[in-house]
């Protein structure tokens, strides 16, 4: 009678042993699964930002911006977030210029050496108007269109073509800095003696010492109404 009940035991002991080993098994590859899949993790954190020599010859990054060359143009993704929603969006735009070939131009700022253009120009805006005079060049206009595209697209703020004096070429409103209120802002473009961004009487003004000039001088402006600079 001992011996028979001896006998289960044993056969019991041995079919147990295999199952131990394969469950070591299992609970190995697991863990080498999980620490596979965070080497993975890790070497793309590591790689996200790629090193300066790895960028195509092309390409210029200033700050956390990355600008591609794109024929004349530069290209640069720029993630803007909605004041109202609060829903932040990425928008593929054009530059004639990177940061660094405006960032000597002048720029009025406050006390902690903040852009303040862009504030006074969109705050409380409910309309633009982008005005010039209309004996200057038509080269001046394509600054205009710059600011333009930023304004309308990514501020949402409609913006009206307007001249300084009155021309029987046009049917434009004649608009100067003296029409700047709370809700309607003004944004001169002006061929003058220096290449800046200026406020006068709460008015925003673009000048430049020639059409190329004024260009440079917009794309200050846009990079500052994208917080680039």
């Amino acid at each position: 009678m001992a011996k028979k009940k001896t006998a289960p035991k044993k056969r019991t002991q041995t079919t147990e042993k295999p199952e131990s080993k394969n469950d070591s098994k299992v609970l190995i590859i697991f863990i080498l699964a999980i620490l596979g899949v965070f080497g993975i993790i890790w070497l793309v954190m590591l790689n996200a930002k790629p090193a300066p020599e790895s960028l195509p010859a092309d390409t210029v990054t200033y700050n956390q911006y990355v600008f591609f060359k794109a024929g004349n143009y530069w290209q640069s993704l720029v993630v803007i977030k909605n004041q109202m929603s609060g829903e932040s969006a990425v928008y593929n735009i054009s530059f004639h210029h990177t940061p660094y070939e405006v960032m000597n131009i002048s720029s009025p700022k406050n006390s902690r050496n903040e852009s303040v253009a862009p504030k006074i120009l969109v705050n409380g805006a409910r309309r633009v108007y982008l005005t010039m005079d209309p004996q200057d060049p038509s080269s001046v206009a394509i600054s205009g269109v710059e600011i333009a595209k930023i304004i309308g697209r990514i501020y949402r703020i409609p913006l009206k073509a307007s001249i300084t004096r009155a021309n029987n070429k046009t049917d434009a409103p004649i608009i100067t800095c003296a029409n700047v209120t709370s809700t309607s802002k003004v944004l001169l473009l002006r061929l003058g003696n220096e290449t800046a961004i200026k406020e006068e009487m709460g008015c925003i003004v673009v000048e430049g010492t020639n059409p190329d000039e004024l260009l440079r001088a917009s794309e200050r402006l846009v990079f500052e109404l994208l917080k680039i600079l």
